[in-house]
């Protein structure tokens, strides 16, 4: 099995503003050239490095788990259900652990049958039809969709 992948913190103070900001990039070029366009500012590059002070902080690195070993036997209609439960691969990944459809979706039933999701049937009062389910991301599949999160999403 592969190792876990680590999303590196990197801290960044600028001479202009009192507060550090934790930026994630692989590299502390890419965290300060990342910063320099987020920026928009009407210094020069030159002139940006000579305001910034970036340094690594090990403490907020961000552990991701390897894929896990069920994500490449799914078929990937099932796994995308899975990720878009969770969230999606993204920088939100890990923000919601549900997925609200119609019964008849047959994806996260599929993935219910898997052991990935639990499914609790919506009361007719709040769904407004009696064939509405929430499926609720189990512990296996937090780990398989949190597997599928991108290193270093956009953001």
């Amino acid at each position: 099995m592969k190792p876990a992948r680590i999303r590196k913190a990197w801290r960044i103070e600028l001479d202009r503003y009192d507060d550090a900001a934790t930026v994630y990039a692989e590299t502390r070029a890419k965290t300060l050239y990342g910063l320099y366009l987020d920026l928009e500012t009407d210094l020069r590059f030159g002139q940006f490095l000579k305001q910034a002070k970036v340094s690594r902080d090990a403490a907020r690195d961000i552990r991701l788990p390897a894929r896990h070993p069920l994500a490449a036997q799914l078929d990937p209609k099932i796994l995308s259900c899975v990720v878009h439960a969770f969230g999606g691969t993204g920088s939100k990944a890990g923000y919601r652990e549900h997925y609200y459809t119609s019964d008849r979706d047959p994806m996260p039933k599929a993935a219910y049958y898997h052991g990935l999701f639990e499914m609790h049937r919506a009361p007719e009062w709040y769904a407004g039809s009696r064939d509405m389910v929430s499926y609720i991301l189990t512990d296996l599949g937090k780990n398989v969709a949190r597997g599928e999160a991108e290193t270093y999403p956009r953001w």
